[in-house]
């Protein structure tokens, strides 16, 4: 999924267009399957929605931990027909 490098803070806001799933069913879909918070982006707006939002306030491998496991989930979503 593509993410623009942040220019400051501590958030990140990929698009998750490519997966074919609001914003909502994707944060809730990964929480409940991978254990991973986020927040839809479109909480922050209409023009959020195919966005969400990830925080990197936490330790290095917390960040590592919970990038591997959104990782993982992206990859089981591109190999499924349908979420």
């Amino acid at each position: 999924i593509h993410c623009n490098k942040p220019q400051a803070g501590f958030y990140l806001f990929p698009n998750i267009s490519e997966l074919n799933m609001n914003s909502y069913k994707f944060a809730d879909y990964l929480i409940d399957n991978y254990g991973v918070a986020l927040v839809p982006g479109v909480d922050f707006g209409q023009n959020g929605e195919n966005h969400v939002r990830i925080s990197y306030a936490t330790s290095y491998e917390n960040c590592n931990e919970g990038l591997d496991r959104i990782k993982t989930c992206v990859k089981e979503l591109r190999n499924k027909k349908s979420y």
